[in-house]
């Protein structure tokens, strides 16, 4: 493998701020149950939580966060958001993910690090058809294209012949069928969701990664990256604040919301 293979877990010194929205009031302490029951942790479809394995999402950008809540607000009419933020406490181990451009990248970064994510115990499904059973399919059907890829990537792509067949390769790898969004959208997403979440804490414990969680560049946001963390105990408590859409509809988006002031949480 390359180098930048090689870099793919980075250390982030503290402290590292991180912000999340949320449609209901957080916790006065951070809580993997509390990480089920959000609005996508529940989005289940028979299948349990879709954050099954209480993991915590953040954005290293507010606005971000901020622009989730105007999502929530959107889809639900949701009569409560919440900004949360947080800190480090100590460095944060990440698996990096954001300087890949396919999803092939992505996997060859975990192949390299020992953590084979390629298996009938990980799911995926396509956005469009919803999460319907037939719909979901297993990242073993990328094992084929990706040994094919990876054996010509190895080698060297010499020749056009073969830097199609590679693309062509590659493009079979994906996680959903929305073709006007980045391969790597919904890869940190799928990653986890469901089942998915377990096994790939199982299997990162049993190639002694000891990574704290990952990052990737979600739906091509230029503004900053979304980060999974595996656990909570390097965060500092959670600081919430109530936001309130602006009553003035043109308001831009990216300024929709007045802070409400800091609530505390523990008021529950």
């Amino acid at each position: 493998m390359n180098s930048s293979s090689a870099m793919s877990v980075i250390e982030i010194p503290c402290p590292m701020y991180l912000w999340r929205g949320d449609d209901s009031k957080p916790p006065a302490e951070w809580d993997a149950n509390f990480a089920q029951k959000t609005k996508y942790g529940i989005w289940s479809m028979k299948r349990g939580p879709k954050n099954k394995a209480g993991l915590f999402f953040f954005s290293d950008n507010r606005g971000m966060a901020e622009g989730y809540c105007t999502e929530l607000h959107r889809e639900n009419n949701s009569p409560e958001l919440w900004l949360t933020s947080a800190q480090s406490i100590t460095s944060l181990k990440i698996i990096d993910f954001s300087k890949a451009s396919s999803v092939f990248e992505a996997l060859r970064i975990l192949d390299f690090l020992g953590c084979d994510v390629i298996h009938s115990s990980f799911l995926t499904y396509d956005e469009d058809g919803g999460e319907t059973a037939e719909n979901f399919r297993s990242f073993k059907e990328f094992r084929e294209p990706y040994d094919v890829a990876l054996k010509l990537w190895e080698k060297g792509l010499q020749t056009k012949e073969e830097s199609v067949q590679f693309d062509s390769l590659v493009e079979k790898i994906e996680f959903n069928n929305l073709k006007h969004s980045s391969p790597l959208s919904f890869f940190g997403q799928r990653l986890t969701d469901y089942e998915n979440g377990p096994e790939l804490i199982k299997r990162a414990n049993a190639s002694c990664l000891q990574a704290d969680g990952y990052r990737w560049r979600e739906h091509d946001d230029e503004r900053g990256l979304t980060y999974c963390l595996f656990s909570s105990s390097k965060l500092s408590p959670p600081e919430s604040m109530e936001l309130k859409l602006h009553a003035d509809p043109e308001t831009p988006h990216d300024k929709a919301f007045k802070v409400m002031g800091f609530k505390d949480s523990q008021d529950h």
